[in-house]
């Protein structure tokens, strides 16, 4: 049949009933999705989708919505990475330019650069989807 029992007094009701007619209790299944529904909105983070999402394809280079996530340290990190690549062309490039040929040089930062721009990609895909998170393990979603 159609019918459930209520945890609060025993009695059998219909599925389709949110609440117990007898004793007015809450039934279990919607406390669930209430629960679910609140701890999702608990995930949710208090920093705006929109901001980011332009701070990120007007500022991404310089990692500005890092910054505005509370994400500090990993935008310092990607600001070492960024400068250390360009370090890393200048002095390859002046090393092959005096005959040195030193390639490693410059095979070295542009990788560090690969990484640097691949980590805005991946944070702009990352943040398209809802996956994107600040500070506090919150989801930056619209």
């Amino acid at each position: 049949m159609n019918e459930k029992t209520c945890k609060s007094c025993g009695k059998k009701i219909n599925n389709d009933f949110n609440v117990c007619p007898y004793c007015g209790a809450k039934v279990e299944e919607n406390f669930l999705n209430e629960t679910i529904s609140n701890n999702l909105e608990n995930q949710k983070s208090e920093k705006s989708w929109v901001v980011c999402l332009l701070l990120l394809l007007f500022f991404g280079y310089i990692y500005i919505y890092k910054f505005y996530v509370g994400k500090v340290l990993e935008g310092f990190i990607a600001w070492i990475i960024g400068i250390a690549s360009i370090i890393f062309l200048i002095i390859g490039y002046m090393a092959v330019m005096d005959g040195v040929g030193v390639f490693f040089i410059i095979i070295l930062g542009l990788s560090l650069g690969f990484i640097y721009l691949a980590w805005i990609v991946i944070d702009f895909f990352a943040l398209l989807i809802g996956k994107f998170k600040d500070k506090e393990g919150k989801y930056v979603v619209r």
